[in-house]
């Protein structure tokens, strides 16, 4: 128990180096608009990892069922993120040089879960991180 702490504490504090999108958005949100809107930005952030960091425990302790639906989950994932390209491939970009509106701050908050949550590389992510922890121990 006292390894998996410990664990944690070295992986939470990698974690706090790293920098990335969220990160920019999070000083470029506080700098323009204020410490309560990054307040709201990071607080939608946060939740969002909660939420992936939940499924990716629960569905890693699942993994022993994989090779029963193997078949099942290659068709699905493959569809999906056939769907996915296809839907980028033909999705056409509108470019506006409107100046952007204010937002009230609870925009910012779904704005923060939503770049998270949308982003499948978090996903997979923490989907690595699980697995490599919840093999350990």
């Amino acid at each position: 128990m006292l390894l998996a702490i410990i664990t944690g504490i070295l992986v939470g504090f990698v974690l706090s180096l790293l920098t990335g999108p969220t990160f920019f958005s999070l000083l470029k949100i506080s700098i323009s608009k204020g410490f309560r809107s990054g307040i709201y930005f990071a607080f939608g952030v946060f939740l969002s990892d909660v939420i992936y960091i939940v499924l990716a425990v629960v569905f890693s302790l699942l993994i022993g069922l994989e090779e029963k639906y193997r078949q099942i989950i290659y068709i699905v994932g493959g569809s999906f993120l056939l769907g996915i390209g296809i839907y980028y491939i033909v999705k056409k970009v509108k470019i506006s040089n409107e100046p952007t509106k204010a937002l009230k701050n609870t925009a910012y908050f779904f704005k923060g879960f939503l770049m998270c949550m949308l982003n499948p590389m978090m996903l997979f992510y923490w989907i690595t991180i699980s697995t490599k922890f919840t093999e350990s121990y």
